[in-house]
């Protein structure tokens, strides 16, 4: 349930706000359905973030 929530949030999201395409791919995989693409902690996903927002 929350990943359809959070892939429907993300899905409205994308179309109004403009993103790197890093950054989008980054979220994509965090939404990800099949959870073994999915970042396995919170904390990589926000150093993945942190590191794509420094470049």
């Amino acid at each position: 349930m929350v990943n359809s929530v959070g892939s429907l949030i993300y899905d409205f999201a994308a179309d109004e706000i403009h993103i790197c395409e890093t950054l989008h791919e980054i979220a994509l995989r965090a939404v990800n359905p099949d959870r073994s693409q999915r970042y396995p902690s919170v904390a990589e996903l926000g150093l993945a973030w942190k590191e794509a927002n420094a470049q």
